[in-house]
């Protein structure tokens, strides 16, 4: 670099984050040659500053680059021992500090010294101060102290552990933690604007995740309080943010994310901050980039100016709708934060939301429809015989009669019969089946079959006991009437013999599946799909042979029959591999998968995607069992792309994909992945139950295995705090969902009290450890690693204590249970070992 150059770089780095009245002043007094200062002046003009700056990143890093100060770590400043560079801004250097006072670390933001001269920069300085007094929000930076000193001002800050929302890889996000982010940031704005206070800088470098999760708001140190900004009466001169005067810094980093008005130097509100959060949400949300690629500065700006984005393409109406007005170009015509705040929350509890009466009915109307087309189609696939014996005049009043319930449930949602309230689909299915009784009780068949239906319908919306109130007496009742039709018969029964299989009651699904069977022995379609459950609810129950056996049964019909639909023969081959999956023949389980697989790909039945993403899962599975983890993962990648594409957002398919592939992950010890994926499982399950609670009991089960998880990997990354706080949890859920002497619920125990003493807490350990153990030796399973592990742990928290004694008798209790296994582990002898001789070391 040419001594020229290095003079104009040298001037421009001191003035760069001065505004331009006080940048051209300290020209002016400055002892630089004559052309060293017309050209730094040149750069400050407009069109300058953006050709040379904007468009010429790699001079302006080569500006930044020489403001590095001298490194002051160690050194104290009144009580603050700066440890560490943190990061380096315009306005000066971020210290990693100790508060030696209060014991606590803390930010520490010293301004540079170069901006001494500034009063600007100065003002600015205290300006950020000021403003963050003001403002107490667990999503905003706090501010602990301000420190004026001759050679430097001081900011303490609250140190914020984590990543920017720019690093975060949000891409992976699932729809939830996305939304939770925007609300976040929401519920920030809304507490600055209540001050009146605009940020100005909103970006994704301004935003910070910690590792808790928890989102922060950083650097208001451009922000302005709104009444000096834009009220006329108190300020006639009021401040205008103009291009020109951005500081250092902000004309580069938030060119992208200027409103309109910041860009032209008009007035600035606290719609602009609005607008900004609008581009912000647009890159969370959206693959649409906000603007075009390969735009010069020049007409970046020009685009800012204008309000020229792009629309999302890829998001739902609603989502789209708020993200096109918040970046409205009339400030008048975006939302406040406030507005946006409900209209995101409204989005987020959509699938609970009350629907409006004419969406809602239109919906059960087509609904309805179809599934008593459904029902009639399948009839007639399972029995043609019996279809054609329907008489034309009974169709017909059958179809008016359902025409009539119809309209009956429609008039019940009718806003000119009754106040115009929002009704649920969950309402109108429960106005449909109380009407039933006196809209259809002279046709009692259909009668049946209509409550049958909307009994499945909840069984599907997992509302089990409302299903059960409808399809239970609807079975009950048509399988005595004797000109009911077998078809309807056995399609109740089929349908309440998979409710009792959910509901867990094998044996009687077993026997309503048998019963079914036998309405119509002839009808091969429902035959097979009966026989595939009655397979299923074998492996349940541990009864593989018998499974086994069905499933051939299976493969012999379909095969002598091609005629049939090809899936009943591809979900035969997969129950008969997760049979042999679970009596631990894994080759034979393999080739099972593989046979099914083979099946779907050359025949191609409906759902050929579910189908299909169903047995990768299993075959996954296998290579996972077989230490083949890299060939797992990447089938359950696939698996997880169907499911994304096919199934709506947090379907609970999504649940085990996720969190099976973040197993895999762990035991490639790739920590952060399997995180990433067990974390996108638990989203899952918390938005199933924010939208419906009731699901709640019916996830315990699932959700304390997926959160299971989640605490050993918190222990494996040793953030024993946290996992302290989820395995709590967990057992709380286990414990509800299997009782309070399962062995699962002894087990995690275990793992509280494994994170209990490592922050300390022995006795808690020990409560944790005395319950699991109380377990144990009744859970008719074998003396195990984990119980292993409890006697372990309780002998090095005895001795720790001193009580040598205590350590001696467990020692004894240890051996003679491990030597008394047929055959030993000798692997698990050399553990308990190598554990008791490093007490003797700690002695000596």
């Amino acid at each position: 670099m040419s001594n020229h150059q290095t003079q104009v770089n040298e001037l421009l780095k001191k003035i760069l984050s001065m505004q331009t009245q006080d940048a051209f002043e300290f020209l002016k007094q400055s002892d630089a040659p004559k052309d060293v200062i017309d050209e730094v002046a040149l750069l400050m003009t407009p069109s300058k500053t953006r050709t040379a700056f904007l468009n010429d990143r790699g001079l302006l890093e080569s500006v930044l680059n020489d403001l590095t100060e001298k490194d002051l770590s160690g050194q104290s400043i009144q009580n603050l021992k700066l440890i560490q560079p943190l990061g380096q801004g315009g306005m000066g250097q971020v210290y990693l500090a100790e508060d030696t006072t209060l014991k606590r670390r803390v930010a520490v933001k010293i301004l540079h010294r170069n901006h001494s001269i500034s009063s600007q920069a100065k003002e600015r300085f205290r300006r950020e101060a000021m403003i963050l007094s003001q403002l107490d929000h667990p999503n905003i930076c706090r501010i602990y102290n301000l420190l004026e000193n001759p050679d430097s001002d001081i900011l303490v800050l609250e140190l914020i552990e984590g990543q920017t929302l720019r690093d975060a890889q949000t891409e992976h996000w699932s729809n939830a933690r996305k939304i939770r982010t925007a609300m976040a940031l929401l519920a920030a704005l809304k507490v600055t604007h209540n001050q009146n206070i605009i940020h100005r800088d909103l970006k994704p470098e301004n935003i910070m995740l910690t590792h808790s999760g928890q989102l922060k708001v950083l650097d208001f140190g451009i922000s302005r309080l709104e009444s000096k900004i834009n009220s006329p009466k108190t300020s006639p001169n009021h401040d205008k943010l103009a291009v020109n005067t951005t500081v250092q810094g902000a004309i580069m980093g938030t060119l992208t994310y200027m409103s309109p008005e910041q860009a032209t130097g008009d007035e600035v509100t606290t719609a602009s901050d609005i607008y900004t959060l609008g581009l912000v949400f647009q890159e969370l949300f959206s693959q649409t980039p906000v603007y075009k690629k390969d735009l010069t500065a020049e007409q970046l700006l020009d685009h800012s100016s204008q309000a020229k984005t792009q629309k999302p393409t890829d998001l739902s109406h609603d989502l789209t709708h708020l993200i096109e007005r918040m970046k409205s170009a009339s400030p008048a015509q975006r939302p406040t934060a406030v507005d946006a705040l409900a209209m995101l929350k409204k989005i987020q509890q959509k699938p609970a939301r009350r629907l409006k009466w004419l969406a809602a009915v239109v919906a059960v109307l087509v609904v309805s429809v179809a599934v008593f087309k459904y029902i009639s189609d399948l009839s007639h696939e399972r029995n043609q015989a019996q279809i054609a014996q329907h008489k034309a005049e009974k169709a017909q009043q059958q179809a008016e009669q359902v025409a009539s319930f119809l309209v009956s449930i429609f008039e019940v949602s009718n806003p000119f019969l009754q106040k115009a309230e929002d009704i649920t689909a969950i309402d109108l299915l429960n106005q449909g089946a109380e009407k039933i009784n006196t809209e259809l009780d002279d046709e009692l068949e259909l009668h049946h079959v209509m409550k049958a239906t909307i009994g499945d319908v909840f069984h599907v919306l997992g509302r089990m006991e409302k299903a059960e109130s409808l399809i239970q007496p609807a079975y009950e009742q048509i399988k005595d009437m004797n000109d009911a039709s077998a078809a309807n018969k056995q399609a109740i029964a089929s349908q309440y013999a998979t409710l009792r299989m959910d509901q867990g009651d094998f044996d009687q699904a077993l026997k309503l599946f048998k019963a079914s069977n036998q309405y119509q022995p002839d009808n091969l379609e429902t035959i097979l799909f009966n026989k595939n459950y009655m397979a299923l609810i074998h492996i349940r129950l541990n009864q593989f042979d018998q499974a086994l056996a069905i499933t051939d049964e299976i493969i012999q019909i379909a095969q002598q029959n091609p005629q049939t639909n090809p899936q009943h023969l591809a979900d035969a081959h997969n129950a008969r591999g997760m049979g042999f999956l679970n009596k631990g023949e894994l080759s034979q389980a393999e080739n099972s998968f593989n046979q099914a697989l083979d099946i779907i790909d050359k025949k191609q039945p409906d759902n050929v995607l579910g189908l299909k993403a169903n047995l990768m899962g299993n075959l996954a599975h296998v290579y996972s069992l077989t230490d083949r983890r890299p060939e797992s993962i990447k089938l359950r990648h696939q698996v997880i792309e169907i499911y994304e594409a096919q199934l709506p957002p947090f379907h609970a398919d999504l649940i085990g994909a996720y969190d099976n592939l973040a197993v895999d992950y762990f035991f490639l010890q790739d920590l952060e992945q399997a995180k990433f994926w067990n974390r996108k499982s638990l989203d899952v399950f918390e938005h199933i139950i924010s939208v419906n609670p009731d699901n709640g009991q019916n996830f315990n089960y699932e959700y304390g295995m997926t959160l299971a998880n989640y605490g050993v990997l918190l222990t494996k990354n040793e953030d024993y705090q946290q996992a302290v706080d989820v395995f709590t949890q967990v057992v709380d859920l286990m414990t509800r969902a299997l009782g309070t002497d399962h062995d699962t619920v002894a087990a995690y125990r275990f793992e509280l009290a494994n994170a209990w003493y490592h922050i300390g807490e022995s006795e808690k350990a020990l409560q944790e450890i005395e319950l699991a153990q109380a377990i144990f030796p009744h859970d008719d399973i074998p003396f195990h690693r984990r119980e292993l592990r409890t006697w372990l742990l309780k002998a090095t928290i005895r001795h720790e204590q001193g009580q040598h004694a205590a350590v001696e008798a467990i020692k004894q209790i240890v051996f003679k249970t491990l030597k008394a296994q047929d055959p030993v582990n000798e692997d698990w002898l050399k553990m308990a070992q190598e554990k008791f001789d490093t007490f003797k070391t700690d002695k000596t």
